[in-house]
């Protein structure tokens, strides 16, 4: 090879170095400048929810670190939804070879930690991945519209298909699995531990399908199934669920007050609980 050939080849190798320099700064720049809080503010906007963080940083390789991060209901009366200290958010390069590019959503939340997976899937709709593990269910708000509390660990995951109508027309299935969770309602004259609890359910628009759920405690033990249909207040949504109770005698000493409020013993018949989710009917 001439000299002067080999000098073209080096000044080629050159531009294409800088090139792909410029290319990966231009990157760098667009990741950690990208106006995020408003793309995600726009996002969540058609869910009725509302997102404020207090600083953004720049995550390598190509990221994006929130902190202080709050997701509010647009409504005051329904409270806060979310918090995380921190939030990180970066491009899942792999899916860029798919042709469905995904973001990758990571969150410390409730003493444990959450990641979500978000795609296109089609012209207007997402993909929504996510898996949650060990949540301190005693650092979620108070369930102030039944009047109950809980404590204990939750890990969860699911699958959901969301387009421009937003939540309320939401499509997916989710599961959860959670180790010591006691409900306490009222001032906590009525009380449950579950050693384990478990659920499996379906999400249709306006429709919670309850495909599984199961406690196991030194209590009670619960198995339920059924539907809930959902509607925009707490207080309207509705309850059709068959419900199977199996106390123990540990359990019918201290829930016994309760138990005989039931229309019969708990037993081999199951019980129908039916009308507003808030204010059913037990038969």
């Amino acid at each position: 090879m001439s000299y002067s050939g080999a000098r073209r080849r080096s000044g080629r190798l050159m531009t294409i170095a800088y090139a792909l320099w410029g290319l990966l700064l231009f990157l760098a720049f667009t990741v950690a400048y990208f106006p995020y809080g408003e793309v995600l503010a726009t996002k969540l906007a058609p869910m009725g929810l509302q997102l404020s963080y207090q600083q953004a940083r720049f995550r390598l390789p190509l990221g994006v670190s929130l902190r202080n991060v709050k997701v509010l209901a647009a409504s005051p009366a329904r409270g806060q939804a979310l918090e995380s200290q921190k939030l990180t958010l970066e491009p899942v390069f792999t899916s860029l070879l798919t042709g469905r590019p995904a973001l990758a959503v990571g969150a410390e939340l409730y003493g444990g930690h959450a990641q979500v997976f978000v795609s296109r899937a089609g012209p207007t709709g997402y993909e929504v991945r996510f898996e949650a593990l060990a949540l301190d269910l005693a650092k979620l708000a108070r369930l102030a519209d039944v009047g109950a509390s809980l404590s204990g660990k939750l890990s969860a995951s699911g699958l959901f298909d969301l387009n421009q109508g937003g939540a309320a027309s939401a499509a997916g299935r989710f599961q959860f699995d959670g180790k010591n969770v006691a409900v306490r309602f009222g001032t906590g004259i009525l009380s449950i531990t579950f050693t384990e609890l478990a659920g499996a359910f379906a999400v249709k628009p306006g429709i919670l399908d309850v495909r599984r759920l199961h406690g196991r405690g030194p209590e009670l033990g619960l198995d339920a199934q059924g539907a809930v249909r959902l509607a925009p207040s707490l207080a309207l949504s509705t309850v059709n669920v068959t419900c199977q109770l199996a106390p123990t005698a540990a359990g019918r000493a201290r829930l016994g007050v309760f138990l005989r409020l039931l229309p019969h013993p708990p037993g081999a018949s199951p019980y129908l609980v039916r009308g507003p989710l808030l204010m059913p009917s037990i038969s």
